[in-house]
């Protein structure tokens, strides 16, 4: 949430990978495994099943790319969605149009 924040996990990323050899899946997984989504909702496995009642597994691509849309900001994003916002509403939709627009550019899908 804070410049500081950011700079301390940008250390222990380094670190991790650097000094300590641990590979980058293992790192994105402990990132993914504890970053906050809403409200006291910590990891994607619980945000899977707060956001869609789903394993994490379970989840389609539209929803894994609304749930890496709420990262940056999840509390925003809880409350945006509570209130039904329409701006939230526009902001996924453009979101998700481009990242599978770009998907298809390097052939992902």
């Amino acid at each position: 949430r804070t410049l500081y924040r950011k700079a301390e996990e940008l250390i222990l990323a380094l670190l991790m990978e650097n000094y300590y050899h641990v590979p980058k899946m293992d790192i994105l997984e402990a990132y993914l495994n504890m970053i906050e989504l809403a409200p006291n909702i910590y990891g994607i496995e619980d945000g899977a099943r707060f956001y869609f009642d789903k394993d994490c597994r379970e989840l389609g691509i539209i929803e894994v790319l609304a749930l890496a849309y709420a990262i940056p900001r999840p509390l925003f994003f809880h409350e945006a969605l509570e209130n039904k916002s329409v701006q939230l509403g526009q902001n996924i939709y453009s979101y998700i149009s481009t990242v599978l627009d770009f998907s298809k550019c390097i052939n992902l899908s």
